[in-house]
């Protein structure tokens, strides 16, 4: 009998999860505040896809990596899983469905868990459009409506929620 030391990594942040009951939809970036990573929570506006701010009371989904992907820094051998995405050009929302994330705070994912989003501005290991699984004080954070966590994130904070805006 074989003993597995170690957790399978869940993914990547950005990458959907069974896509057979996914519903994306492609946009235009804003090229004034594009997002800066794959798997945050993003609004879309008149003016395209872009960051969340504090000002923002709900948000459009999630931000997915597309698959394949040319890293448009870094080379040929740039990462997978630190790829920056494009500030031009079109990009893709998760409305609903299931997709890897990095998890941006302190508290544990616990499965069932409602997801909060971070809209305030970046401090310690919250970061703007950031999946939380607490809520934090301040009014930083927003629920991600219909949304719950799969189960705990791996090791490198790495998790699954179910998105149903």
């Amino acid at each position: 009998m074989v003993a597995f030391l170690y957790r399978m990594d869940v993914g990547y942040p950005g990458c959907v999860n069974r896509a057979e009951t996914a519903h994306v939809e492609a946009g235009t970036i804003n090229t004034t505040t594009p997002p800066t990573a794959f798997g945050i929570a993003v609004a879309n506006d008149a003016n395209g896809i872009r960051m969340v701010t504090g000002a923002d009371t709900a948000v459009a989904g999630i931000y997915v990596r597309p698959y394949p992907i040319q890293p448009n820094t870094g080379g040929l051998n740039y990462p997978l899983g630190v790829a920056t995405p494009p500030t031009v050009g079109n990009g893709d929302v998760l409305k609903r469905g299931y997709i890897i994330v990095k998890l941006a705070s302190t508290a544990a994912a616990v499965k069932g868990a409602p997801v909060q989003v971070w809209t305030g501005a970046a401090a310690g290991p919250h970061v703007v459009g950031g999946i939380n699984a607490d809520a934090a004080a301040g009014g930083s954070n927003i629920v991600l409506p219909n949304s719950y966590f799969m189960g705990p994130a791996d090791a490198n904070g790495i998790v699954e929620i179910a998105v149903n805006i």
